[in-house]
């Protein structure tokens, strides 16, 4: 008879940008399910795949409701946003990849069925040398953004974003 990993069970209940939330989580061997709610107007589904310390990727789908969020309920009666979330990290010795794909839903009217739509794709590469007391981040990052706003008449917007950028952080150690 095989060895089987027990499932663990985390359940948080705390604060964040003051208002409370809880989040479950279950875990079992590399695979990941969790909830979170923040208990007033976001709630959150993840399901999350471990690969042990190279990385994980992973699908969320988190639901808002905006009614009185973005403007006082007379002139948002109803208006809720989904967004739909794929990140995947690799980490490999110095070198890390991401990749996130965001699909974004907000809907203000469902009679009229006005909505504004978003679709970005993030591409990240990342490369990270310590040396001595201090760690050097190198990353570039392209982001493909396509907006679909729904009025009177239909617009799309397509656009990419560049970004290069150096982090670097200093450390000192105590005896």
């Amino acid at each position: 008879m095989g060895y089987s990993e027990k499932p663990k069970i985390n359940f948080e209940l705390g604060q964040n940008r003051g208002k409370p939330f809880g989040l479950i989580e279950a875990k079992i061997k590399n695979l990941s399910l969790g909830y979170y709610n923040n208990f007033e107007n976001d709630h959150y589904y993840q399901i999350a795949s471990h690969i042990g310390e190279y990385g994980f990727f992973g699908f969320r789908r988190n639901d808002f409701d905006a009614t009185g969020f973005f403007a006082p309920p007379k002139i948002l009666p109803f208006a809720y946003e989904t967004t739909t979330v794929f990140l995947g990290i690799i980490n490999y010795k110095q070198i890390g990849f991401l990749l996130r794909t965001h699909h974004d839903v907000f809907v203000y009217d469902t009679i009229k069925n006005l909505k504004n739509e978003h679709f970005s794709l993030k591409s990240q590469f990342k490369y990270v040398l310590n040396y001595k007391n201090s760690i050097w981040e190198l990353s570039y990052k392209r982001d493909f953004l396509s907006s679909n706003i729904v009025q009177r008449s239909i617009n799309k917007l397509f656009a990419f974003r560049d970004f290069l950028k150096l982090n670097s952080h200093i450390y000192l150690t105590f005896i």
